[in-house]
């Protein structure tokens, strides 16, 4: 963290117990390693004239350390590149740099603790290649979620990053984006577990039990008026598991499926209970954490209490930074400020990169560089087809706040082009309004799909960035026989 050199480590090491060191009684060595090429830079040797120690009536006790101990090196040479491979293997395994916390005993290195350093800047050092995400015709967008917390993306964000995904935020709104050729195998693994009796019942058999022990355990837990780390802890790993669940159902809108279910009855039965399960997912997401009065806004002002501090400054900090609070750590305003102007995350695999600020910002651009604001044609996918000319009535709204719905519907006329992220029940006085439906996402057996088949309207789904492209008042040509939209004037 000091040097801010991604291709740097610092080793810390001490006679004794870890906690002196970690309380600042004792000044450790230092040694710094270049991990590639690997070799030692730096070798900073401190005198150590006492250490902390476990007595033998149980608890610590300090002891004196004699010449020359207290004045040698307290690692070798060869432990230290011994040590730092460990370390490195972690790191690859996380995908980011980590302070870890090691003891060495009886010729053997311990790994006590692993966390990510959160301290970075990373606007200063994360390389250009990283930050290269174009084009956007590569990736299909997930989700939008308008003023989402940066800790509770941090929570979501945990059940992406084995996939190549973009999370970015700017402007107060968050959104996702899944490389295209994550989402084809995706959809394969979909019809797989619909056509299975056995992997479909295993599933929704441990999304529902895992709900249901998530939903015991918040309930239990905003009763408390302090929390403990394990608390936390345990809070996170609950909420974590009920998303990665929850998520799958957004990847198993398929084509194949619809087709499939028309010839096997297995699928189709299947494909029937899939709904309730998602529907009922969903809401528990909304409950979970994304309604106001959710369980993890409760938590949150539990600990504002218990920390003293604001609600807001809290959903600046990540999911680790939080349980960190109970050891007395807190985020420098300098590392919020930076995540408020703009983020991103870039996830392929097992690694991730994270960057902040400027260098976010100007990531952020280039990204949508690529979406053509003036191109007069949109290509997406036929959920039902037709041809109709109209008004677009633009329908975007929070996934957990409906609050302006019922503005947005009033102001709907008949034969408007509804135009939405994604449609759901609740708008569906303004699918009955709509000349055509377009959506950003979706799939053949998605809401607006369905529904569009149901009204017999013309309907062209995941279309992307159309919230980018087009306004209230545009006048667009919707050709559901080619999955084409095309603009005919633009509305001033």
């Amino acid at each position: 963290p000091v040097t801010e050199d991604y291709n740097q480590l610092i080793i810390e090491a001490g006679f004794g117990l870890g906690e002196a060191i970690v309380s600042g009684q004792v000044t450790p060595d230092s040694y710094v390693v270049e991990k590639e090429p690997r070799k030692i830079l730096d070798i900073n040797i401190s005198t150590q004239d006492r250490g902390l120690y476990r007595a033998s009536t149980g608890g610590n006790e300090w002891r004196d350390i004699p010449e020359p101990q207290a004045s040698s090196q307290v690692l070798t040479e060869s432990q230290i590149l011994d040590l730092s491979e460990i370390i490195l293997t972690i790191e690859r395994h996380y995908g980011f740099p980590c302070d870890i916390e090691w003891a060495y005993e009886a010729g053997r290195f311990y790994i006590l603790q692993s966390r990510p350093i959160t301290t970075l800047k990373n606007t200063k050092t994360v390389d250009n290649n990283h930050t290269k995400l174009g084009p956007i015709s590569d990736y299909t967008r997930l989700f939008q979620f308008p003023t989402l917390p940066y800790l509770l993306n941090d929570m979501l964000l945990r059940n992406y990053t084995h996939l190549k995904c973009v999370f970015l935020f700017k402007d107060n709104v968050w959104i996702s984006y899944l490389l295209n050729e994550v989402i084809s195998q995706t959809l394969e693994n979909g019809l797989a577990m619909f056509s299975d009796a056995k992997l479909f019942k295993k599933w929704s058999d441990e999304f529902e039990a895992y709900k249901e022990k998530a939903e015991k355990y918040f309930i239990d837990i905003i009763k408390q008026k302090e929390l403990s780390k394990k608390d936390i802890e345990k809070f996170v790993e609950l909420g974590c598991k009920c998303h990665y669940f929850y998520i799958k159902t957004e990847f198993f809108y398929t084509d194949k499926v619809y087709k499939e279910s028309k010839k096997n009855p297995i699928v189709e039965k299947h494909v029937r209970r899939f709904e309730d399960i998602k529907n009922n997912g969903r809401a528990f997401l909304n409950k979970m954490a994304l309604e106001q009065d959710s369980y993890f806004m409760k938590v949150i002002f539990i600990l504002s209490k218990q920390f003293n501090l604001p609600v807001t400054t809290l959903l600046q900090y990540d999911m680790q930074e939080l349980i960190d609070l109970f050891e007395g750590k807190k985020v420098s305003q300098e590392i919020l400020n930076s995540r408020l102007s703009a983020y991103i995350c870039i996830a392929d695999g097992e690694k991730s990169t994270t960057i902040t600020g400027k260098i976010a910002e100007e990531a952020y651009n280039n990204f949508f560089a690529s979406v053509d604001k003036n191109s007069i044609e949109l290509n997406g996918v036929i959920a039902n087809k037709g041809k109709v000319t109209g008004r677009v009535k633009m329908m975007f709204y929070g996934f957990n706040n409906f609050h302006s719905v019922g503005q947005l519907m009033n102001e709907m006329k008949e034969g408007d082009i509804l135009v939405a992220e994604t449609t759901s029940p609740e708008i569906m006085p303004a699918c009955r309004k709509a000349g055509a439906i377009l959506t950003n996402e979706g799939g053949l057996l998605s809401h607006a799909a369905i529904v569009s088949r149901e009204m017999n309207i013309p309907c062209i789904i995941a279309l992307g960035n159309l919230d980018r492209i087009l306004k209230d008042g545009d006048m667009v040509e919707v050709d559901g026989d080619r999955g084409v939209v095309t603009i005919l004037k633009k509305n001033q």
